[in-house]
């Protein structure tokens, strides 16, 4: 898939999901947009495990369904740590497709309205393998929008480039 096609599937995505529901996740001062359908539970970050049997990038694995599940944890630039701050108090767990993952955050609150603003990202933003979808004003501030399954490309492409 070229950039350009990539672009015109995020461009139509943002698009769909202008009308969904939002949980707000703040990572320090990034502020996200996820699907709320996609968020299953959220829970105590002290519920992730750290072992030494994780794959990077993920820090660790949480428990949901009867099963261990990594768990990632992104700086506000969005890069993968290996330590999590002090400031990640909870964790996001998300559905995609038929597995699922956590995702630490400083906070998270479903939003109490739709999206009526979004925007695709702008050319400088975009990258085949950036998390982001889109954008979105929110009052006085701008926040970005996601979904699990950019998230779990974003890790599966990191992933991928620690091997190489």
């Amino acid at each position: 898939m070229n950039l350009h096609s990539t672009t015109l599937n995020r461009n139509n995505q943002v698009k769909n999901q202008a009308k969904l529901q939002w949980v707000m996740l703040q990572i320090g001062d990034f502020i996200c947009l996820l699907p709320q359908q996609e968020v299953c539970a959220v829970e105590s970050v002290n519920a992730m495990v750290v072992s030494n049997s994780t794959v990077p990038p993920a820090l660790g694995k949480i428990r949901f369904a009867q099963q261990e599940w990594p768990c990632y944890c992104l700086s506000e630039q969005l890069q993968f740590l290996s330590l999590a701050p002090s400031a990640r108090r909870a964790c996001l767990i998300l559905r995609h497709e038929q597995d699922y993952f956590g995702l630490l955050c400083d906070d998270a609150r479903v939003l109490p309205q739709t999206a009526d603003q979004v925007h695709a990202l702008p050319t400088a933003m975009r990258s085949p393998h950036s998390p982001l979808l889109g954008l979105v004003q929110m009052q006085n501030q701008l926040a970005c929008l996601s979904d699990s399954a950019q998230i779990a490309r974003y890790a599966r492409q990191y992933q991928w480039e620690l091997a190489a």
